[in-house]
């Protein structure tokens, strides 16, 4: 018998299956355990079950034996191995799989289903009771845990850490952490040592880069690493209970940066231009969500745009050119424009590199190229924002870049409306300025008449004895009338003045002589007399302030 099954294996290898089954003595021992180890399958009736089990316990002795069976077994798992379908575990490894892996749960299933003496672990049945307990342990935890045992970290954990998991679930069980996890093995191999050597380990948010769905993602973990004993006392594994974090801290980051730019532009003199490059000074700072920001305002023809400022890349150089046309350049501005809604575009990375003098180390693979609008279908800029390449451009991200956009959109569009306000204001001012010149300059043009005017027909008052009765009534009405014409243009000419020369003219006239009366008449009158006193005299009239009367 030995002689077969090592002719067996030197023949067939691997292709090979044998089956012992009931006799005397220990033949076919050596040729099983060589056959096995060719890579050959070899089949053992149960010696319980034997007639005469010398034979079959012999290869079980000697360690042939792949798979024991009772004999009414081993027809349907020889058809079974014939037609491809793996060899069945045995029924002692199939009970202590039952009872480790009890519940309903994914990984308990798949627990009960694996061949763990394909692992480094061995089969269930051969399992430490200390590696027992603690695998039931994590599997009825709410919390996400996994069992770090042996010299490999052979990981064994529940449903709640399948998330963390992500596309390394199911392969990752059974499977040593330094073969699931190399990405981040420089850094947990510090701290699996520490925890070997008696300490527990916390962290909190921390910040691993792991391979999911074949590409690094970024996640933070509240972390807890605990030292495993086995039943010597012996530290034989790690206890690790991991939190993801990483949603709630995205999320506080990201509302911190829409809290910053929302207080950031706001000033009552605060232009477009400086309301946007202080919205690019906050998504500077904010690198971690937007690697990459860059704004432009688009003039008024809408065929080209300027540069307000740019983080990620260097301003003016190629990926964000001072001036651009909206039909040129790396971004597709114009279709943004055009369309009036966010363009997204997914080969940065690759525009960055085949533009002339671009940025060959920009990392940025995916960008949402955002119309700001100014009215309802009037473009006033484009916002470039990059997104981490480490984080998945989901819904939440994207949102998040929509509310930015939207944020800097509102502030624009209010420091626009300051400015025209501004430019009515200085327009309304322009024009009262226009309007009090020219009503200044027509009050002078109506005083002085009316002040040479006066002086005759006052010098003809007052030698009224000499003129006819009716003559002296008429000089007397149109003297009147030209005096009330005088004080309507005096009064309008101080009413045109600004605000703050009134007081001052006021002022300076409250000392000046008053009439008999203390109205206005005398004021005038002096005015008249301070005027034209020097006309008088070249004149050689006399000149007299009359304060009583109309």
């Amino acid at each position: 018998m030995d002689v077969l099954l090592a002719s067996l294996a030197e023949s067939f290898g691997s292709s090979a299956l044998a089956a012992v089954l009931t006799g005397m003595g220990n033949d076919g021992a050596f040729g099983a355990r060589v056959l096995r180890e060719s890579g050959g399958t070899v089949l053992v009736q149960d010696p319980q079950g034997a007639r005469y089990s010398g034979m079959p316990q012999a290869v079980v002795d000697a360690g042939g034996a792949d798979l024991v069976l009772p004999l009414h077994e081993i027809s349907p798992v020889i058809v079974g191995a014939v037609q491809g379908r793996p060899l069945p575990r045995p029924p002692a490894e199939r009970a202590a799989a039952a009872a480790v892996f009890a519940g309903s749960g994914e990984v308990a299933w798949l627990g009960r289903e694996l061949d763990w003496s394909q692992t480094p672990l061995g089969p269930v049945s051969e399992w430490p009771a200390a590696l027992r307990a603690v695998v039931r342990v994590a599997l009825e935890s709410p919390l996400p845990m996994c069992v770090l045992w042996g010299d490999e970290l052979v990981q064994v954990y529940n449903d709640a850490y399948t998330r963390m998991m992500a596309n390394k679930h199911p392969s990752g069980l059974g499977q040593a952490a330094h073969d699931c996890w190399p990405e981040i093995s420089r850094l947990t191999n510090d701290l699996y040592n520490r925890v070997r050597a008696g300490e527990t380990v916390r962290n909190h948010e921390a910040l691993y880069s792991l391979t999911l769905q074949g590409r690094l993602e970024d996640r933070l973990f509240d972390q807890s690493l605990s030292p495993l004993r086995d039943d010597q006392g012996g530290i034989a594994g790690i206890l690790s209970v991991a939190i993801d974090r990483t949603d709630a801290v995205l999320d506080a980051r990201r509302l911190r940066t829409l809290n910053a730019l929302a207080t950031s532009m706001v000033g009552p003199s605060m232009t477009r231009w400086e309301a946007f490059g202080r919205a690019l000074e906050v998504l500077g700072r904010a690198d971690a969500d937007i690697p990459l920001s860059i704004g432009y305002l688009i003039d008024p023809a809408a065929v080209g745009a300027a540069l307000a400022d740019a983080n990620g890349v260097e301003p003016g150089g190629p990926m964000a050119p001072r001036r651009i046309e909206l039909g040129q350049g790396v971004w597709p501005l114009a279709q943004a424009v055009r369309e009036v809604q966010p363009v997204l575009i997914d080969d940065v990375r690759t525009r960055s590199r085949v533009m002339p003098g671009g940025a060959p180390s920009l990392q940025v693979e995916s960008a949402l190229i955002v119309p700001l609008r100014e009215r309802e279908e009037r473009v006033a800029g484009v916002l470039i924002l990059g997104a981490n390449p480490r984080l998945p451009l989901d819904a939440r991200y994207r949102d998040f870049l929509g509310l930015v956009a939207r944020e800097i959109e509102a502030r624009l569009a209010e420091a626009h409306s300051r400015e025209r306000e501004r430019e009515s204001l200085e327009r309304l001012a322009e024009v009262d300025r226009a309007k009090t010149e020219f009503f200044s300059n027509v009050s002078d043009e109506f005083r002085t008449p009316l002040t040479l005017m006066l002086a005759p027909l006052e010098q003809l008052l007052s030698s009224e004895e000499q003129l006819p009765s009716a003559a002296a009534a008429d000089i007397e009405l149109v003297s009147r009338n030209a005096r009330r014409l005088l004080r309507l243009v005096s009064r309008r000419a101080v009413g045109l003045l600004p605000a703050g020369r009134r007081p001052l003219a006021r002022t300076a006239g409250a000392n000046r002589p008053r009439g008999a009366h203390g109205g206005d008449r005398g004021r005038v009158h002096w005015c008249r007399q301070a005027r034209w006193s020097r006309v008088a005299r070249r004149d050689g009239t006399a000149l007299r302030a009359r304060l009583g009367g109309p």
